[in-house]
């Protein structure tokens, strides 16, 4: 899982809940990979850490047995899109949400 604060929290507790509604083929295993906060990826940019994560996390899901890695950003997070076209396809997906 990547994220920090708030959506770091929301995707573990979504995979740890995931068991429960999915018939899963493989156990879900949480680990750590990286912590952030805003000061640090600022200071990291352009240092090839992003890639290089991304990278990792393909070389691990494949050896899981994956097919595919997916992910999402907000659209205000150009920088961080301008490596993910590199390095993955945009999937034309629209996310669409209510607040009730």
């Amino acid at each position: 899982m990547i994220g920090y604060g708030f959506m770091g929290k929301a995707h573990s507790n979504a995979w740890r809940q995931a068991p429960h509604f999915f018939p899963l083929k493989a156990k879900v295993e949480m680990h750590t990979i990286c912590g952030r906060d805003r000061a640090r990826v600022e200071s990291a940019r352009g240092q090839g850490v992003g890639r290089a994560l991304i990278k990792s996390v393909y070389e691990r899901a494949k050896a899981a047995g994956s097919t595919r890695v997916y992910w999402q950003t907000h659209e205000t997070n150009l920088i961080a899109m301008k490596l993910y076209d590199q390095v993955a396809e945009r999937s034309g997906f629209v996310v669409y949400r209510k607040q009730l």
